[in-house]
């Protein structure tokens, strides 16, 4: 988290130099982290959880394509079934990545918890 703001600094600078799209998976993992601390995203504080992994892949797979347009899980979706995750942390997950992924890289500064 201390090294969250240089981390988002230097994608932001590639992804602006070689204009590629910016998956901001930590940005989201660092808001989940430390505003809803029920949610668990660490298995052993390496690896994720099956949560954590969602976040991820949701996160890369908004921004790889581009997807504008909100993300449609609900509690009958095979994924929520298959993979056992809460559907509200999956609601939650998926509104936070549509919020960051659809801000300007010069404003995801702001959701940084530390600055």
């Amino acid at each position: 988290p201390e090294i969250q703001k240089t981390i988002l600094e230097s994608y932001a600078n590639a992804s602006n130099k070689d204009r590629v799209s910016l998956a901001s998976a930590g940005i989201v993992w660092d808001i989940i982290r430390h505003n809803h601390k029920d949610i668990t995203l660490y298995m052993d504080g390496n690896h994720a959880t099956k949560t954590g992994a969602y976040l991820a892949a949701s996160t890369l797979f908004y921004a790889l394509t581009g997807k504008k347009e909100k993300l449609t899980v609900n509690e009958d979706s095979e994924l929520v079934k298959e993979l056992g995750l809460k559907i509200e942390n999956v609601q939650l997950i998926q509104k936070l990545i549509e919020e960051v992924q659809n801000s300007k890289i010069e404003e995801l500064d702001q959701f940084l918890t530390v600055k």
